[in-house]
């Protein structure tokens, strides 16, 4: 049963976009809210995950959109304005009696601007704890670029907890830490399945008819946010080369995110491209298959969310929910090929499988039949309801928060 939090506030920023990382921060700090915690988001704006959680209703969200800017030193200012309303609202909250707990989500400038934020309060004679949660990006695109200061951060004195959402992530943060044996705690992702379920099949028909894709059509679909790691030119290709293996069926593939610039038509598949909206859930439930080909994901939601609306996944063995899926047999998980190159020169380079490794994969659709699809969908919903729970993401959180005041405690003892 879980332990009432209403003596916590948790003051917490993290980046106000649409990426998988701020959609799981997202949804743990709307769980605490649940728990009873008090919960103070300090970003740019209102991320778009908070529309799907209603957290811009429950929680005070300090806009700081008026930092933005494309002038040098951009950053910096952000991260001083971002300190200064961290150190403000502990405060605040502080003279209240409540025990605070002081949350980043991304190093830069996010929990940088959190350790900043503790120094001073330290210095005010305010011990708070600090837990940090690192993201993709931190480690293999701007922590590559920037080792040295995403490694001092990483270690910095003043975190009580570092915390990730994979065991596979946390090992390549400790990696990178050059402390193979550093303590990560882990907190896996979970999905409100109210939220992402799947519909019936007249409602699918409708759906498709309404956005002029065939009833009997093979459709899949990528979510994402586009960017380069996601290599959605080759998810382009692949589906363009399994619509040629199977000219029986219209094949089609929906672009769910901001606009992608096709470098090449296909020939076989057609694109159709969308905004993300609030209807996600329609749009994976009418779809077949959820394919990505991310070359490196610390975790990958959409996928989750993909198999909570019963769509198929169909995934590169990056991700770290691509062995949850092999394991459970609840999707398609290809190989891609280990180079000793940074990720940036796979992004720009041609994408690391092999001619025959990709006709291995088409041979594999074409051997799907309506047996496999309802194998394959049952079992993802069956590793979503039980390993991707509330009930489990609620006694990690709460189990995070504890482990963070206690452990402050332990080192800090005025």
């Amino acid at each position: 049963m879980a332990t009432d939090l209403s003596h916590v506030s948790v003051v917490a920023t993290t980046k106000s976009t649409f990426a998988g990382a701020s959609t799981i921060k997202t949804r743990f700090l709307t769980r605490l809210l649940n728990l009873g915690a008090e919960v103070t988001l300090v970003a740019e704006g209102i991320p778009p995950a908070a529309g799907e959680s209603h957290l811009a209703v429950r929680v005070k969200v300090l806009d700081l959109s008026s930092v933005k800017s494309t002038a040098q030193g951009a950053l910096e200012l952000l991260q001083s304005y971002l300190v200064q309303a961290l150190v403000n609202e502990c405060q605040r909250r502080v003279k209240q009696n409540m025990t605070v707990v002081l949350w980043g989500s991304h190093l830069f400038p996010y929990g940088a601007a959190c350790i900043q934020a503790k120094r001073i309060l330290r210095a005010k004679g305010v011990e708070v704890p600090l837990i940090i949660f690192p993201v993709g990006s931190d480690i293999w695109e701007i922590g590559s670029a920037i080792p040295d200061v995403a490694i001092d951060i990483l270690k910095s004195p003043e975190i009580d907890v570092l915390a990730t959402y994979s065991a596979q992530f946390a090992s390549e943060i400790a990696e990178l830490m050059g402390q193979p044996k550093a303590k990560i705690r882990c907190v896996l992702p979970f999905i409100q399945q109210h939220e992402y379920r799947p519909i019936s099949l007249e409602y699918r028909t409708e759906l498709r008819r309404l956005n002029s894709i065939p009833a009997d059509a093979l459709v899949f679909i990528n979510h994402s946010n586009m960017r380069p790691v996601k290599r959605v030119d080759f998810c382009v290709k692949l589906v363009d080369s399994i619509a040629q293996q199977i000219p029986e069926r219209e094949t089609y593939l929906i672009l769910l995110g901001p606009h992608f610039s096709l470098s090449t038509i296909p020939r076989n598949a057609k694109v159709i491209q969308f905004p993300t909206t609030n209807s996600v859930n329609d749009f994976l439930a009418m779809s077949d298959f959820s394919i990505n080909a991310s070359l490196h994901d610390s975790f990958n939601t959409a996928l989750l969310e993909a198999m909570s609306c019963g769509a198929i996944p169909v995934t590169s063995d990056r991700p770290a929910i691509a062995r949850f899926i092999q394991n459970a047999h609840a999707g398609i998980v290809f190989p891609t090929t280990k180079t000793n190159s940074c990720l940036r020169d796979e992004i720009s380079g041609r994408y690391p499988m092999s001619e025959r490794e990709l006709q291995e994969l088409i041979v594999k659709f074409q051997a799907i039949d309506e047996n496999s699809l309802r194998h394959y969908r049952q079992n993802g919903q069956n590793l979503v309801s039980s390993t991707f729970s509330e009930e489990a993401g609620t006694l990690a959180l709460q189990s995070l928060i504890e482990e963070a005041i206690i452990t402050n405690k332990e080192r800090h003892v005025f």
